[in-house]
């Protein structure tokens, strides 16, 4: 909470400024001024919650200031202080409801009482505008929720009706321009905060009420409403102001064709969803605006050969070609306006899942490891946008191709048990003596030369390997905790049970519901 001490007796400014351990009765920051102007300097500038201030003082007396101060922070909490008793001061402070009016000198427990409470009085209206932001922000959620879903007339008007706030023209002449942000989130980002944060932030470039709410969890439409259509300034003004809101963060922005009339919002809706789109194509802070190539849907059949380059070039074991593929294809995707962002997604997954199968043939491990191994690559890179996906299908190859260096190295013996084992680990009696019969090695042989290779025992690969296979089928099937069991080479379901969760620590079940 922020303080502005205004006086202009240097002596005195320090006094105040020393008199008290500001932290303690809630201040965070202290700042000064030795004048009425400069006060108010101050104030446009650090936006005090409580302003303490002498009354007399040259170039602007501490009156008028805490007027033009309310002008800009009706709600700061002024508190006076003066050497001389003058009925028309006191009438002064009663009618900027001054939090107290103090004589000099002051003692330093009357001031630490008086801060005290104008702090609790910022403290206990932050709380109500919080509520009564919230409160709103649910009910514009309502109707943005309902023109979204399409709704009827009836229902719209209903919501309309249903706004705490001042409205000033109908639904029917009302102006709405849809915009959509679509934001990068850390898994669990907390997007309502976002969403009042942002409608407070056009609130400062559009004067007229807003409705927001948030869809697919990542997604926050607005519609902004206006008599008359926005001009082209105050769109561009709206959209530069939540791109500074939203500074350091990864979005999209797309905005839709403006309508008269609510009953009309939902096809402007539908506009501003195939501006997103092609929106995805570009980086991220851009703003896209509806246009009409953005209805037409190219197909991914126009970059078969591209597709081809690559997978050829990775079967071949060509690193440098294969990422020179990646890269044509990825400048022949920024060219095209007319192919969505979600084609393209289609194309890259693919693609990428063909990098990991390779992999996985190969008995490779190249996927970066998620916190607790609870989130597959689709789930982190769905919301990837066009720049993104190239440089993790160029970084994966280079995984890969690093990989396959490695294992050059590695004694034949090696990579025939692994190979052996991945073609036998679902036999519940699978053991390491099959595998020395196999490789017609003696077991103790076989078992110090696995250990000194890879530095693990072949048991404990085993069951590694069998766990893995295990949290594969637990996330991508619907085969119960027994048939996975089995399917993995547990015979006994309660031993599957226990030994995953002495690995996991959590059961079966536990993993597959994170």
């Amino acid at each position: 909470m922020n303080l502005l001490i205004a006086e202009d007796e240097r002596m005195a400014r320090e006094g105040l400024l020393n008199c008290l351990d500001w932290a303690k009765v809630g201040i965070t920051k202290v700042f000064s001024a030795e004048n009425g102007e400069a006060g108010l300097f101050m104030a446009r500038r650090i936006m005090p919650d409580i302003v303490l201030t002498d009354i007399r003082m040259p170039r602007m007396d501490g009156i008028t200031m805490a007027n033009r101060i309310r002008e800009i922070l009706p709600e700061c909490r002024i508190i006076f202080l003066s050497a001389y008793s003058e009925i028309d001061y006191y009438k002064a402070a009663i009618a900027l409801k001054a939090v107290r009016y103090l004589d000099k000198p002051i003692e330093p427990e009357l001031l630490r009482s008086v801060i005290m409470e104008a702090v609790a009085e910022c403290e206990q209206l932050r709380r109500y505008k919080s509520t009564r932001d919230r409160h709103q922000v649910q009910e514009k959620q309502r109707l943005a929720d309902a023109i979204c879903a399409g709704e009827d007339e009836i229902t719209l008007e209903k919501e309309w009706k249903a706004l705490s706030m001042p409205i000033a023209a109908k639904s029917r002449e009302l102006y709405c321009t849809p915009l959509i942000i679509s934001l990068r989130l850390d898994y669990e980002d907390e997007t309502q905060e976002d969403l009042i944060h942002l409608a407070a932030a056009l609130g400062e470039t559009i004067a007229h009420p807003q409705l927001c709410t948030i869809r697919h969890k990542n997604r926050m439409v607005f519609f902004l409403l206006s008599p008359s259509e926005l001009s082209a300034y105050q769109l561009d003004s709206a959209c530069k102001k939540l791109q500074a809101a939203l500074s350091g963060r990864s979005f999209a922005i797309a905005v839709g064709k403006p309508c008269r009339g609510l009953i009309n919002a939902n096809k402007a809706y539908l506009t501003a969803k195939a501006a997103l789109r092609w929106s995805y194509l570009l980086p991220w802070g851009q703003v896209t605006h509806y246009h009409e190539d953005a209805e037409r849907c190219g197909s991914v059949s126009a970059y078969a050969e591209e597709r081809s380059a690559i997978l050829r070039e990775l079967s071949e074991n060509h690193e440098k070609a294969a990422l020179f593929a990646c890269q044509a294809l990825y400048e022949k995707l920024r060219r095209n306006r007319d192919l969505v962002y979600q084609k393209a997604r289609e194309l890259y997954f693919e693609i990428i899942s063909e990098v990991f199968h390779k992999a996985d043939s190969l008995h490779l491990h190249i996927k970066e490891d998620e916190p607790d191994d609870m989130i597959s690559w689709i789930v982190r890179i769905e919301n990837y946008n066009l720049d993104e996906l190239h440089a993790f299908l160029s970084s994966q190859v280079g995984r890969l191709f690093a990989a396959l260096e490695e294992v050059k190295n590695e004694k034949k013996q090696i990579l025939a048990i692994k190979d052996y084992i991945m073609k036998r680990y679902a036999d519940d009696t699978f053991s390491i003596s099959d595998i020395s019969a196999f490789l017609h090695m003696s077991a103790s042989h076989l078992c110090t030369m696995f250990k000194k290779e890879t530095g693990d025992t072949i048991n404990n690969y085993l069951t590694e390997y069998r766990l893995s296979k295990a949290k594969q089928y637990l996330k991508e099937t619907l085969f119960s905790v027994a048939e996975i069991s089995a399917k993995v080479g547990y015979k006994d379901n309660s031993y599957f049970g226990r030994i995953f969760r002495k690995r996991f620590g959590m059961t079966p079940n536990e993993y597959r519901n994170r």
